[in-house]
């Protein structure tokens, strides 16, 4: 098991997430665009990647960070 999908990774993002849901999509935006290929190959259902990617998407719109929303929209299209 790789260190990307421990339980205790797993628990720590999802403590990040209920505590700091900003930090948590940065978080998740800078291992997404440090990996992008990993995504997209990530062997995890294709509409549970790309529902997650659409609330990232929602999030970053509402912080008006457009430059992310283009990028992981760039993500969604290659995994649709």
């Amino acid at each position: 098991m790789t260190y990307l999908n421990s339980d205790k990774l797993l628990n720590q993002l999802e403590a990040l997430k209920r505590e700091d849901i900003d930090i948590f999509y940065n978080v998740v935006f800078n291992s997404l665009s440090s990996y992008p290929d990993e995504a997209v190959e990530d062997p995890s259902p294709r509409e549970s990647k790309i529902q997650a990617l659409d609330s990232m998407i929602e999030h970053f719109v509402e912080k008006e960070e457009f430059e992310k929303c283009s990028f992981i929209k760039d993500i969604i299209d290659r995994i649709e």
